[in-house]
């Protein structure tokens, strides 16, 4: 079984966690603020930005956002109406990227969307000098509440998320789903993420070591499969992306492969590198996603 199809459940959930998050609530009012615990938001630690989290794949989808449409049959790419269809170079690329893209959603889509509603909430610095962020959303008929909290210490923020959700088969009572470090200039730190479908232990799923540089145009995360109950356990993406051009280089540890592809942030044209396509050679294509030479 391939490994889209293993785990294609898990990314249409995750798709419609993402089309059906509403924000209900934002922050603590005075009257949820235990004693000793300041409102004031001065002082708070940055939150890292977003592009700690984030893997833009859109140029393989047509423009569409990060989690890719699982579509029914196998590995088929969609074409938008009207197109030409596509070569094979990108066509092989786009298969990859949407096996790659698919193995990241499943484990980061959800946890990046809650991370980023923090940032519409008022941190409260508590008594021992922590700082939290409470937020909740719904989730079909279920209350999601979390609480971002941030320890500084030193030259570095600590982070962990915690979320509660009020299902009354599974309930989940803070739940500490992810946790993370940031520098004092919040350039570079690490995440790691714990599985949530087994609430009442901690099973880590993904670690993430990243660095934002020079306005954010440069990125760079390491992505890396740390589950041992996982058949992918060990697997590793480098994600790179700096003035004009984005890369990455997927280890695929269970088919013992390593796999280059490097495209032009604005057109989309680009080029693959994979041991069994082509023997190997460099392999690249257009802005009309038409196969090219190579320069």
């Amino acid at each position: 079984m391939n490994k889209i199809t293993r785990i294609s459940s898990l990314i249409i959930m995750a798709v419609c966690v993402l089309l059906l998050v509403q924000i209900t609530g934002c922050g603590e009012g005075a009257d949820g603020t235990a004693d000793g615990d300041v409102m004031d938001a001065s002082g708070a630690p940055a939150l890292p930005p977003d592009e700690s989290l984030t893997v833009d794949l859109s140029a393989f989808n047509d423009g569409e956002s990060m989690v890719p449409e699982i579509p029914d049959t196998g590995n088929a790419i969609q074409q938008s109406p009207g197109t030409p269809v596509a070569g094979e170079n990108y066509t092989n690329a786009a298969t990859r990227v949407v096996t790659i893209n698919t193995a990241i959603a499943s484990a980061l889509a959800f946890p990046t969307g809650l991370f980023k509603m923090a940032k519409d909430t008022v941190p409260v610095k508590q008594s021992d000098g922590s700082w939290v962020w409470s937020y909740s959303m719904t989730y079909d008929v279920f209350v999601v509440d979390s609480k971002l909290i941030g320890v500084p210490d030193g030259d570095k923020t600590y982070w962990t998320m915690k979320v509660s959700v009020d299902n009354p088969i599974i309930p989940i009572t803070d739940f500490e789903w992810y946790t993370g470090m940031s520098t004092e200039s919040n350039t570079s730190g690490s995440w790691q993420f714990n599985d949530m479908y087994t609430p009442t232990e901690q099973n880590p799923t993904v670690k993430l070591d990243w660095s934002v540089e020079v306005l954010r145009e440069n990125v760079d995360l390491i992505i890396e499969n740390i589950d041992t109950r996982s058949d992918y356990l060990g697997d590793v993406l480098l994600y790179n992306v700096k003035p004009g051009i984005a890369s990455m280089s997927f280890n695929d540890i269970s088919e013992g492969e390593m796999w280059d592809i490097i495209w032009d942030v604005e057109t989309g044209a680009g080029s693959i590198t994979v041991p069994n396509y082509k023997s190997g050679e460099k392999s690249c294509w257009d802005a009309q996603k038409q196969d090219i030479q190579c320069y």
